[in-house]
């Protein structure tokens, strides 16, 4: 197939695409869904029936293209390889960004002081979650970052060892939940998603739609968790 016929194919997926996440976003503001669980199903379920519109139809084939070569091709270097050329140098930019990230989250994990003894809580908490997971604080975070499925790892804040217990249980309370629902798998194949189509803005808008989603869930099983809602809200900030 050639270079136009694919940069045509993949406008007409782009195109569906915009239109399916545009109806589905109205949908759920126009039936005023709340529940995080169904709109994160949702956006879940979207995203995967895009990802198989390729293979749900028929695209155009390159036998048009073969009879009659475009001037753009005759010429050498037409316009859709220098957009296809522009979409692959994204890609590679994310990927290695999205590498980089991961590189740094394995420094702070070396790097990182092993929250010891662990609070006397915590044992509650994992038990609850029906997880555990190495807990430790960094002083070059701002904010909880949880990450890992065999070894799950949670670093907080070095600040947050001395804040009140209600802020420090609403944290961890959050992050053993995230381990819990092996969130970090989700997070990982979104980004992968997000770099591969990361030119398209409703694929960016159903992802964002699906994390908020998550984190709600999260929130939500976080304050049934710990039984304080003010705690928590203050733990986040």
């Amino acid at each position: 197939m050639s270079l136009s016929l694919i940069v045509g194919n993949l406008g007409s997926w782009a195109l569906q695409t915009l239109l399916l996440i545009a109806v589905t976003g109205a949908m759920l503001a126009l039936l005023r869904v709340t529940d995080p669980r169904l709109r994160l199903r949702t956006w879940h379920g979207i995203l995967g029936a895009v990802l198989l519109l390729p293979f749900m139809q028929s695209w155009r084939i390159a036998a048009a293209a073969a009879a009659s070569p475009s001037v753009g091709a005759a010429a050498g270097f037409g316009w859709e390889s220098w957009l296809a050329a522009f979409v692959v140098i994204g890609i590679a930019a994310r990927a290695g960004w999205m590498a980089a990230g991961l590189r740094q989250l394995r420094r702070l994990r070396l790097t990182a002081t092993p929250w010891w003894p662990l609070p006397p809580w915590y044992g509650g908490l994992a038990a609850d979650a029906g997880v555990s997971a190495g807990l430790a604080a960094s002083l070059d975070i701002d904010g909880a970052v949880t990450f890992g499925v065999r070894r799950p790892a949670i670093l907080v804040p070095r600040r947050l060892l001395d804040a009140p217990e209600a802020h420090q249980r609403a944290i961890v309370a959050h992050e053993l939940q995230h381990v819990a629902r092996r969130d970090w798998l989700w997070v990982l194949a979104e980004e992968a998603l997000r770099i591969a189509v990361w030119w398209h803005p409703a694929i960016s808008f159903a992802l964002g739609e699906a994390q908020l989603a998550r984190e709600e869930i999260v929130d939500r099983r976080t304050i049934a968790a710990t039984g304080n809602r003010t705690g928590f809200e203050h733990g986040k900030g």
